[in-house]
Order: C-alpha cells, then structure tokens, then sequence
C-alpha cells in the first residue's frame, strides 16, 4: 500500500489537526489494526468539516485499508469518492484510477474496469509517460477486459502488444489469442498464429488440433491431415483425435490407413472397442475393399447393438462377395434384430441371395414381403416375376 500518511501528513493543504489524525492512523495500520484504523478514518470523515483536499485524502486512505481487509467492494466505493473532488495530483488520481480499473476487472465488472482503464491510458498519454512496464500491465487487462465483454476486435490489438513484447512466452495468452481469431473467423490468420504458438509450445496438444480444425475450416484437408499425423507420431493424439485423423483420412480417399490406424490403435488400447470406433473400422476396411475384415468388424459390430443396422451393413458386404449363403443369414439376423428405414431393402436383397442360392420359394416369402413397402416395391415385384419365372421354367424340366 503506498505511504499515503507520510505524502499527506505535512501538506499545507491539510490542517494540523487532520494532520495527527492522519499520522495516528498510520501507526495503527504499521501494528496491523485495521478495524481500529477503519473506524478512526470513518469518524473523520464524518465529525471532522474537512475541506475537498482533505476528505480526498481520507477517502483515498480509508480504500487502502479496505483493500488490506479484502473488502474491494468497499474499496471501490472509497477510490471513487476521492476521485470525485478530482483536487489530488496527477499522479496521486492516476494512481487510483489504475488501481480501481484494476478492482472492477477482478470483480467481473469488465466494461466498467476497461472503461476506467482506457482513462487512465489517456491520462498517462497526455502527460507523456507509457512506461514500458505499465503499457505492457494495461494491455494484458483490457485484452482479458474486452475479451469477456465479447469486444473481440477491441480485444485483439492489446493482446497482440502483450504477446510481441512479453519477455517470456506466455501460453494461456497464446491460448486467448486463438480463442479470439476463431471467434473473429480469422482463419488464414490463425495457421501463421498457430504455427508461431508450435514452435514455442511443440507438445501442447490442443495446438496442434486447433491449427488441424482450421486448416478443415479453410477446406485445406491435406494440409490437416499432414498436421494430425505429425501430432500422432509425437505420441500427442488421444481417442478422439485417432478417430479424427482416421476420418481426414477417409476424406482424402485413403481408406486402407484409416483402417490401420483404428486397428492398430485399438490393439495399443488407445482407443476402445465401442460402436463409434468399430463402425469407423468396419467402414474403413469396406472403403478399402477388404471385404473379409470389413464383415469381421460388422459382425462385431452388431455385438454392441441392439439394431440390426450393423448386420444389414454386413450382408452387403457379403453381397458384394458373392457371398450369397452368409448374405442371407446376416439379413436375416438383421430383420429379427429390428430395422427402421432399410426393413424393405432387407427383404428385397433376401429374395435376391435365396435366388442365387436357387431357393426360390424362400425367396418368393421375401420378396412379396418387400412387395408391401412402396419404397422398393417395384423393385421388388420384378425380382419375384423372375423367381416365378424361373420356377416355372424348373417345374417345365420335371416333366
């Protein structure tokens, strides 16, 4: 707290008798009694007639001891009285000013702390004095001020100011000046930021996803690809990000390393066995067409669902093979599991394997099923005129 007794005690502008009152305060606060010493000031203020100067400076002193007391609520008060005789010096009402900008900020009241903050700006400009020390104090505050005040614009260039002349690298600043570009959409802005913040900060792993999410959102997917891989050779990449990288790389058509990634992460125990990760997988290994792995992880994945979607996905994996028998059996095992939107299409691609399978009555049962969803009725009434057909044509060879 400054020694405000000992600047005051002997001014002119302060009667002798404010003067003992003053200094006995004084000893009061050096013996650390400071209800004694905020009672004493506020019975000056109150049965003294002091004069503007006077009950400035007591007002001033009594918001120092509040402060000493944590009472900012109070010490608000007490700074603003004083300023309000507006007769200290400069240097004295600058001070209070800096300090209450300070206690409005740290109280949540950030449009009144950046308010007061940018006064006391002026005030230092006018008189010429931007000290190094304070310029860099004051633009860390009103970045953080205007930040919470949504004023991103007016927040950036003084964050910017702190963070080019700070002496060491600070990472949570960092950290808001990525918060603030994104939220300004800054993208372009953002990779050379980004960029500059790895350099200083290589194993920060949300560095390293933030500039792979803007890179996405500049639609710039190789380059986010290339930064989530140097990510994940660091060893910086959890679930979620493998997960992520895994469907960069399915963006890029390059479906046969996703699913190395998932499965080979999956054996490590990075990521769990769970229905997110083994569709993925299941997904992967069919975009790469390895069929047999893509219809291992369907099965699989169908363990951890009570729909039959994943069986569904499964036998048109087998259908794509040809493979007419296990294509049957994972339709049907989806249609007793359950199917919303593709129960038609189930029931059709059925009578579809029974046919191949030559089991035509079987596949006479499915079809007339699939005949009762319009969606793929008439799909489904050609397929059976051909089952019929070729019965017919079966029943003709008999005889």
């Amino acid at each position: 707290m400054p020694d405000v007794f000992a600047a005051t005690a002997g001014s002119s502008q302060v009667s002798d008798r404010v003067s003992r009152q003053l200094l006995y305060a004084q000893k009061l606060m050096d013996q650390k009694k400071l209800q004694e010493t905020q009672k004493r000031l506020i019975e000056m203020l109150e049965k003294n007639r002091l004069h503007d100067y006077e009950a400035a400076v007591v007002y001033q002193t009594l918001g120092y001891v509040y402060a000493e007391n944590n009472d900012y609520k109070n010490t608000i008060k007490a700074f603003e009285k004083s300023l309000g005789y507006d007769v200290l010096s400069t240097k004295v009402q600058q001070s209070l000013r800096l300090n209450l900008g300070q206690l409005y900020l740290s109280l949540g009241d950030y449009k009144k702390g950046t308010s007061i903050l940018e006064q006391w700006r002026l005030g230092e400009q006018a008189h010429g004095k931007n000290g190094k020390k304070s310029d860099h104090q004051i633009h860390q505050l009103l970045a953080i001020g205007y930040y919470h005040q949504q004023r991103y614009k007016e927040s950036l260039p003084h964050l910017e100011q702190v963070i080019d002349n700070a002496e060491q690298p600070n990472k949570s600043l960092y950290q808001l000046a990525v918060a603030i570009h994104f939220e300004l959409s800054l993208y372009n802005e953002a990779v050379t930021l980004l960029k500059r913040t790895l350099k200083l900060f290589p194993q920060e792993k949300d560095f390293w996803r933030q500039l792979a999410y803007v890179y996405r959102e500049l639609d710039q997917a190789t380059s986010a690809v290339a930064t989530m891989s140097l990510a994940y050779q660091a060893g910086l990449l959890n679930t979620d990000d493998v997960l992520l990288l895994a469907r960069l790389y399915l963006s890029q058509q390059v479906p046969y390393k996703a699913a190395e990634l998932i499965q080979r992460e999956i054996e490590n125990g990075t990521v769990s066995i769970n229905a997110e990760s083994v569709f993925l997988l299941a997904r992967s290994w069919q975009q790469a067409r390895e069929l047999d792995k893509a219809a291992s992880s369907y099965a699989t994945l169908s363990r951890l669902q009570k729909n039959g979607k994943a069986k569904f996905q499964q036998a048109q994996v087998y259908l794509a093979m040809q493979q007419w028998k296990s294509a049957a059996i994972a339709l049907e095992s989806a249609l007793d599991k359950g199917l919303d939107s593709n129960k038609g299409r189930a029931y059709l691609l059925l009578g579809v394997a029974r046919y191949e399978l030559n089991q035509l009555d079987l596949a006479k049962r499915a079809l007339k099923m699939a005949t009762k969803i319009n969606s793929v009725k008439n799909q489904a009434l050609q397929w059976l005129h051909l089952v019929q057909s070729s019965q017919e044509e079966q029943n003709a060879l008999k005889f």
